[in-house]
């Protein structure tokens, strides 16, 4: 029997920003979370002269606050960004629970829910940094399958899911798309690369994007880096270089396709919204925040542990060309216009925004 969780610290103040969900009338609303990293605060407070484990936020808490969101507004479905377990455990079980008992509260939200693999999830990263026995650590493809692809119908750990209502084609990318090819000892030799495979490349090409459905992309990682905030260099680092594998094919593959609207990430730990350039014109990356609280590497917004502001995640609600991104946590609501999506603008919007031009000219 499951023991409910009070997490009336985090929802007393949600009920007026439900209301403006219920008030959009959107044509899709779904929740998003990533980077919970679930565990390693609990973990690092072990060895804190200051701070016990319980003055430590867990991921559970976060999902019990997504669940109480769920339960008062009409929710589609939940995304999930990736990095959601603790690979810096000491132990293999430890590694494993932690991110095996995060998916199994994921998927117990009322909502269908839809998970991209993150670059720590298969722990191979860091026990490769540490020298520690990779093959007792690492969550293998099959086993992340398992754990993470719940509704995939496909045998891939990447695949794509539409909703009817909106007509939009939601596409689930894996950037740890590695061969998995074992040394001499069984170990794993990828270490902390991120890749991405000439198979999923061709999939995400001649399947995925080969429809006349307007595309939204959840990825851990943002395809282009330039003027995201919060990839290298914590807490003030910008990173110019594009380091996704295969990026510069995937983004002439969007521009060939001309169908995706807008790019869904984590990995930085830090808000962007920022409208692409080049090959990626016309596609809006957003990146959100971590669910996890991390005080060294998170310099804004202010978060604290026993309050509202100790998690971070978002419903996501598209109508029209409209995007509308409602936070609960820490941090802002923020809007987005949404190109390459085939509509027109709403005669609605028009006719206000003909109303504005006329008011100006008349003062």
């Amino acid at each position: 029997m499951n023991v409910m969780i009070d997490v009336s610290y985090l929802t007393k103040n949600y009920d007026r920003k439900i209301e403006h969900i219920r008030s959009l009338g959107a044509d899709v609303n779904f929740l998003f979370i990533t980077d919970c990293h679930s565990g390693l605060n609990r973990q690092s407070s072990q060895n804190s002269k200051y701070r016990s484990p319980e003055d430590f936020e867990l991921a559970e808490n976060a999902l019990e606050a997504m669940r109480y969101v769920a339960g008062r507004c009409e929710i589609d479905f939940a995304l999930c960004g990736g990095d959601v377990g603790n690979d810096y455990a000491p132990t293999p079980k430890g590694v494993h629970n932690a991110i095996s008992e995060f998916y199994d509260n994921l998927y117990s939200l009322p909502v269908p829910v839809h998970c991209c693999v993150g670059n720590h999830d298969d722990a191979v990263g860091f026990s490769a940094e540490i020298g520690r026995c990779i093959k007792d650590f690492a969550i293998s493809p099959e086993k992340m399958h398992e754990l993470c692809m719940r509704n995939n119908l496909t045998k891939e750990n990447y695949y794509f899911f539409d909703h009817e209502k909106s007509g939009l084609r939601f596409i689930i990318l894996n950037i740890a798309d590695h061969p998995y090819t074992p040394d001499e000892n069984g170990n794993y030799t990828h270490g902390w690369g991120v890749d991405f495979s000439e198979k999923q490349l061709l999939w995400l090409d001649n399947v995925a994007l080969s429809t006349d459905k307007t595309c939204v992309i959840l990825c851990h990682m943002p395809i282009s880096c330039k003027g995201i905030f919060g990839c290298c260099g914590y807490p003030y680092g910008f990173r110019e270089k594009n380091d996704f594998p295969r990026g510069d094919e995937i983004m002439s593959c969007i521009k060939k396709h001309g169908n995706v609207c807008m790019w869904l990430a984590g990995h930085v730990h830090a808000d962007n919204l920022r409208y692409g350039d080049g090959d990626l014109h016309g596609v809006v990356t957003v990146t959100t925040d971590s669910s996890f609280l991390d005080p060294q590497m998170q310099p804004f917004p202010v978060r604290r542990f026993g309050e509202e502001t100790e998690t971070v995640f978002d419903v996501f609600s598209i109508k029209d060309n409209y995007l509308y991104i409602t936070r609960f946590g820490a941090g802002l609501d923020r809007q987005a216009w949404l190109h390459n999506t085939k509509k027109v603008l709403p005669k609605s919007a028009e006719w206000l925004w003909q109303e504005e031009i006329r008011h100006s000219k008349s003062k």
